[in-house]
Formats: structure tokens, sequence, C-alpha cells
């Protein structure tokens, strides 16, 4: 029979620590035991999920101390009861065998871990775990992935999380190779082979979530972008009773505010993108001659130009003109890509009512606007989140938590600014120009 570490939980433990639950078991099924360290001094159960059996791995709590800071703090002996009794364990295990090393896998102390943090009831735990832990000895062992590579390094994720393991997961996942998200690797061109859109949300939400557990500033600033662009399945309902999508995986809900901040800035330039619209419709709807031409055909031109930007806009399907007389719903928000929605605006024609009017219209207004949103929208750190300045003062580049408001005024220059922040980059162009209480869409004179 294993000896199992006794005694009570210690409520000094943290909230995560106190989950580990110790009792006398039967010892395990040596089919059960996995080896990560054959010469090990403790054994740990992890509980299956639904429908598996337990598992049982022999592990070295040396390394496990140096690697993880979690189990430092339950194995010292100067802190925790456990650690005492591991440690009274192993000297009398001393007695019988002169080398601990020697020690049959069964008769060793054993902690039994009932949760390891959030992996999904559908993902067999068993593998993901073996991995984990053969990361933190540095064993180079044959493993079995979980699923996807995102989603395999998504789950060492979670697990890295639960016990405070983050570093030794990253250096690894850096040491193969995984975190060039930039590079055309066979991965990448899977991803964008799928035709699935929900598919791909998936692979960028396993990316983001383990980018920002593990500190991949590259993941968190590129896979967050992405989802902005294109806009979430969880985003696009009412609320999230009508969600069905595999909610349970914590990647279907992004940690540290990230979940609010990225359909924030969705809804934001979106916002930004209907005010350029309204802008010249009001201008051009307020009476006001728009025509500079100062020809007797002038009020005509206003009139045919106003016609054609309401066709324009509503072919386009970003203008729907509905009656207010009755009362009617209103639909969901563009769903598509923000990218091809400012590509399709710059197709505006160079409409005129004769030849006199060359410049008339909306595309000479629309086309430069559209640039400028454009060139700001592209640039590295604009739209996508910076972990680095996210996590270093959260609250003066979150959108939704600090908005800017004041008015916004459209200018020729391009300019990033560079900062004193860790990245080098100033974050706040594009957020001024979508957070701002109004616009001033032409050009400043």
């Amino acid at each position: 029979m294993a000896s199992t570490l006794s005694g009570d939980v210690d409520q000094s433990l943290t909230k995560a620590e106190r989950d580990i639950k110790r009792h006398l078991c039967q010892g395990p099924n040596e089919d059960n035991i996995i080896a990560i360290e054959s010469e090990g001094d403790l054994l740990i159960k992890i509980d299956g999920q639904p429908g598996e059996p337990s598992f049982y791995y022999r592990v070295s709590s040396i390394v496990l101390q140096k690697a993880s800071p979690y189990f430092d703090r339950l194995l010292d002996p100067k802190k925790f009861s456990e650690g005492v009794a591991f440690g009274a364990q192993i000297e009398k295990l001393k007695e019988s065998y002169p080398d601990i090393t020697t020690v049959p896998a069964a008769a060793l102390p054993m902690i039994q871990v009932s949760d390891v943090g959030q992996i999904p009831a559908r993902y067999p735990s068993k593998n993901v775990v073996t991995h984990f832990f053969d990361i933190l000895h540095d064993t180079n062992s044959f493993w079995i992935m979980t699923g996807s590579l995102p989603n395999h390094i998504a789950l060492l994720a979670i697990l890295a999380d639960r016990f405070d393991a983050t570093k030794p997961v990253l250096d690894y996942i850096n040491d193969q190779g995984w975190t060039h998200a930039h590079k055309e690797t066979k991965e990448n061109k899977k991803e964008s082979s799928l035709s699935s859109v929900r598919s791909k949300e998936i692979l960028w939400r396993q990316r983001m979530f383990a980018g920002v557990i593990l500190g991949v500033q590259d993941w968190v600033m590129s896979y967050s972008r992405l989802l902005i662009d294109a806009g979430s399945e969880r985003w696009k309902v009412a609320s999230d009773t009508e969600l069905k999508i595999d909610d349970e995986a914590p990647w279907w809900y992004l940690p540290r505010g990230l979940e609010e901040e990225l359909a924030y800035r969705r809804e934001a330039i979106l916002t930004t993108i209907s005010s350029l619209q309204s802008y010249y419709l009001q201008k051009y709807v307020s009476g006001r001659r728009q025509c500079r031409l100062g020809y007797d055909s002038s009020p005509q031109c206003d009139s045919f130009q106003l016609g054609e930007m309401i066709r324009f806009f509503s072919r386009k399907g970003t203008l729907d003109l509905q009656s207010q007389i009755v009362e009617h719903d209103y639909s969901l928000a563009y769903p598509g890509s923000i990218d091809q929605l400012l590509i399709s605006l710059k197709e505006c024609p160079a409409y005129q009512i004769d030849s006199n009017h060359k410049h008339c219209g909306l595309r000479t207004k629309l086309i430069p606007a559209l640039e400028s949103m454009q060139w700001t929208y592209q640039q590295a750190g604009q739209i996508g989140v910076c972990l680095s300045c996210w996590r270093r003062d959260r609250l003066r580049v979150s959108w939704h938590e600090s908005p800017a408001g004041g008015k916004w005024q459209h200018v020729s220059a391009h300019v990033i600014r560079k900062s004193n922040a860790p990245c080098g980059f100033d974050h706040r162009a594009t957020m001024l120009m979508c957070m701002a209480d109004s616009r001033e869409w032409d050009l400043e004179r």
C-alpha cells in the first residue's frame, strides 16, 4: 500500500493547494504507474476525466520543487504539514531501503491531485499530464499529442497555470520552435486551409489563451488582432444562455479581462467606420452646399452625389434604410472581416453628374480617410493587444476600461509615436480615433 500524506489541510495554503485531497487508499495498479523519473521519491495520483481511470506518476520531489513554486510550497517541511509528513515518510523508508531510488513505486509517499485545472472533459488528461511532468523533469521522452498542436499547447498552459510552472513550459515550447507564429509552417498551412470559420476561431483562441498564460507576446498580439478583425461566435449571441459552443473550454472566455476587451475593440472599430459613413451622409442631407465649384449645377451635383452615396452604401450592405413609422428589429452588427470591409468601401466609384464635376463626390473624401484608417489599423500594436503593456499598465492601454473621449481630427500625416513602454510603441493612435466622442473626417487644412 502506498503511503499517503496525511494530516489536516493547512489553512494558510492557497485555494489551489487546498484542492489537494489526501486519504488512505489501495495501492496503485502497476499498469497505471507512469515512471516520469524511474528513481523518483514521490507518487502523484491524478484523477482522470469522467470515465477515465486514475493514473500515478513517479516523480522527483526535488525536480518538482525547483520547477514549480506550487510544489515547492507544498513539499517544503518548513512551511506546511504536507512537507513534514513527506520528509518523515522518506526517512522511514530509508530504514528499509539503503537507497531511496530502489524503493518500489507502490511503497512511496503519495499525494492525490483531484483538480488539474480547466481541462475540458472531452480531452483525455493522461497524455497531456504525462507530457507536462516530462517537461518539468526535462526527460525528452516520447509523448502523444492531444488534438492539434495549438490544442495541446493550450492544455499544457492550463496545467502550467494550475501548478505555477509557466516558465519551464514556455522554455520548452521555445526550444521546440512552437512560438514562431508568423513562420510558414505545416501547422500554419493547415490552419489557413481549414474551411470551417469556427475551427479557425478555436485555433486562434487556443493560441491566444496559451500566449496569455505563458507570456508569448507575438501570439497575443497576432491572434487578438485576428479575433478582433473576424469577430467571434461568442460575441454574436445575445447572451451566454444562447451560446452553443464548447464553452467549458477556458479559451472560449479569455482570461484577465481580454474577452471583454477584444469584443469592445471590435465594436469600437465598427462604430468608427460607421461614423465615417454617417459623417458624409449627414453633410449631404444638411442642405449646406458641398460642391465647391460654384456652378449653377452645384445643387444638382449635391443631390446626385447623395443619391449615389446611398446606393453605394446600400449595395455594400453597410446602410439599411428603415421606416421610423413602425417599430422594427435592427439586424446584428456587421459579421465579417474589418479588413475586407475597408477594402470594400474603397471600391467607391468616382461619381460625377457631368464632366465639369470631376473632383466632386464621395470618393475624393472617402479614400483619404479609409487609407488613413487602413494604415493605422495595420500597424503593429494598434489593434491587437500588447501583452507586456497589458500586464504593466492595463488601465492606460485598455479601450474598455479607459475610453479616451474628446474630439478626433483626421490629419494627413501617419504618425505612430515611440514611447517608453516595454515594447517601444504608443498603442493609443487607433484607440484615440476609435474612442473619441466625435470625429472630424475632413482633412485638417
